[in-house]
C-alpha cells in the first residue's frame, strides 16, 4: 500500500506543471502517476515531467475534487502554444 504524500508538498512539487495545460490535462488523465512521468518526460524537460508526476498523484491520492480546486485556484495554465518553448523537439 502506497503512502499518500503531504498535501502542501505536492503543491509545491506539481507547481511547474500548472503552467502547460498540456501536463496538467496529461496528469488528468493518465491511467498511473508514472505513466504519466514517462509520457512527459518525452516531451518535456525533466522537471515538468516530474512535476506533472506530482499531479497526478495529488489526483490519485487526494481526489478530484482536491486537483480542481488546485489547478483552478492557482490560475497558471496556459494554453498549450504559450508553453511550447519548454516542448523538445518539434
Amino acid at each position: 500500500m502506497s503512502q499518500t504524500m503531504n498535501l502542501d508538498e505536492l503543491k509545491k512539487l506539481a507547481g511547474p506543471a500548472l503552467r502547460h495545460v498540456e501536463l496538467v490535462d496529461l496528469a488528468r488523465t493518465g491511467s498511473s502517476p508514472s505513466k504519466v512521468q514517462r509520457v512527459a518526460a518525452a516531451r518535456w524537460p525533466r522537471r515538468q515531467a516530474n512535476a506533472a508526476r506530482f499531479l497526478a498523484i495529488m489526483l490519485r491520492d487526494h481526489g478530484d475534487d482536491v486537483f480542481e480546486a488546485f489547478v483552478t485556484t492557482t490560475n497558471r495554465t496556459r494554453s498549450p502554444r504559450e508553453g511550447v518553448e519548454h516542448v523538445r523537439g518539434e
